[in-house]
C-alpha cells in the first residue's frame, strides 16, 4: 500500500474515531485490540485507509506486548500520578 493512495480525509476520520496511541495501560491495550478486531472483521471489504490503520494498530499492540515490564511500570505510574512528584 502506497501513501499516495491513501485519502487523507478518510484517514483523519479513522484517526478521530480510533484515536491510536502509544499503549501505556491494559485499558488502552484492550481498546486497541478491539479496534483492530473490528477492522479485521471487515475482511476483503477493508479500505486502503483501514488497512493502514490496522498496520498501525498492529505495531502499537506488538510494541506493548513485547514490553511487559515497561507496561506494568507505566500502568502503576498512570494509576498513581501523585507519586511522580516525589521523584523530582
Amino acid at each position: 500500500m502506497s501513501t499516495a493512495l491513501t485519502d487523507p480525509r478518510k484517514y483523519r476520520v479513522l484517526l478521530r474515531r480510533i484515536m491510536p496511541v502509544a499503549i501505556q495501560s491494559d485499558a488502552e491495550h484492550r481498546r486497541m485490540l478491539l479496534a483492530a478486531d473490528n477492522l479485521l472483521e471487515k475482511g476483503d471489504a477493508l479500505t486502503i485507509e483501514e488497512g493502514r490503520m490496522l498496520k498501525l494498530l498492529a505495531v502499537l499492540i506488538e510494541d506493548y506486548e513485547r514490553r511487559p515490564e515497561l507496561a506494568a511500570c507505566m500502568a502503576r505510574l498512570i494509576a498513581k500520578p501523585a507519586k511522580l512528584a516525589t521523584y523530582r
